[in-house]
């Protein structure tokens, strides 16, 4: 199985992303076999300063994570492909032109060569699990953007719970 673990940060940066989204998460993570336990996930998604990449993250703190299984998503080989998609778009760097893009109100800035966590994780539920087709992963933050009348922006909590609803472009 596949989850998303969504992080409620105390630091600087995590206030200001709570500031401009209007979310209660700052970070998200995907998490593999989350059914192994939560004391030492395999995870993945794009992180400051080292950018995208694997690392195992204790979720067990409720205070801080929510977890939020994809239920739909059981196929064995899916989820082995997302493995390896993973692996193979590890080492990006970390997209500090599209977080600030958000943080500005500039949702066209974006480097298109790094990734912020929730652009990241967009794009692995976009690529391997066809999830969100036509949606721009830049104007993904972890959660928030209910409230703004801008379509373009989302916030990726909302989208798995059914919170906020998603129309593909046409």
């Amino acid at each position: 199985m596949i989850a998303l673990a969504f992080h409620r940060g105390k630091g600087l940066y995590a206030q200001l992303i709570y500031q401009r989204t209007g979310g209660q998460y700052s970070h998200v993570e995907l998490v593999f076999n989350p059914e192994d336990g939560f004391e030492q996930a395999l995870c993945y998604s794009s992180r400051e300063p080292d950018g995208t990449g694997f690392k195992y993250i204790d979720l067990t703190n409720k205070d801080e994570w929510t977890v939020v299984p994809l239920t739909n998503i059981t196929d064995p080989h899916v989820m082995e492909k997302a493995l390896w998609y993973c692996k193979g778009s590890s080492d990006r760097a970390y997209d500090y032109i599209g977080i600030c893009g958000i943080g500005i109100d500039k949702t066209d800035m974006h480097w298109t060569q790094a990734r912020f966590c929730s652009e990241e994780v967009t794009v692995v539920l976009q690529e391997v699990f066809g999830m969100f087709p036509g949606m721009h992963s830049w104007r993904v933050a972890p959660s928030g953007f209910g409230a703004t009348d801008d379509l373009s922006l989302h916030g990726l909590y909302e989208l798995v719970t059914g919170a906020q609803k998603f129309v593909a472009p046409a």
